[in-house]
């Protein structure tokens, strides 16, 4: 009872980002890049598929749920899948190298391709975050010294 009365209260104010600080969303053709006007102030936003996305603020970004490799729902079900290295270095050409990675859960369409990208070129030193799940997960691959599980 208590917790609906405080949503409630909550819906019936205003939305707490004023207008000038609000935020629009835009399609683009392509990515700014470093020279472009706004690059700096722009949030960028680039969707992979599923659930991964690199966010990007001028030359700082994080990956989430780092999945290239996509698999048919038949290979899934029926068929043993893995990360296909070709496809993740094909992804990641061109992308700079984020601040971090995080994992939202294990399920395959976010984390199968996590040590794929992890091993690429100058993608070691990045810290990875996600469940305890996914630490344990990525210690098995023997390269995830700087993966980190959530500690409750």
């Amino acid at each position: 009872m208590a917790l609906t009365f405080v949503w409630l209260c909550g819906c019936a104010t205003r939305f707490p980002v004023e207008e000038k600080y609000s935020l629009s969303v835009a399609p683009v053709d392509r990515s700014l890049h470093k020279l472009d006007v706004g690059y700096q102030s722009t949030l960028q936003i680039h969707w992979f598929g599923a659930s991964c996305y690199l966010i990007q603020l001028g030359d700082k970004s994080i990956l989430v749920d780092p999945y290239f490799s996509y698999q048919n729902a038949g290979r899934v079900l029926f068929s043993r899948i893995s990360s296909d290295r070709s496809c993740v270095q094909q992804e990641l050409a061109g992308l700079p190298i984020p601040s971090a990675i995080f994992i939202n859960h294990t399920h395959f369409d976010h984390a199968l391709d996590v040590a794929t990208v992890h091993r690429q070129s100058g993608w070691q030193a990045v810290p990875i975050y996600g469940s305890d799940t996914a630490y344990n997960i990525l210690r098995g691959y023997g390269s995830m010294s700087r993966a980190t599980g959530t500690r409750r």
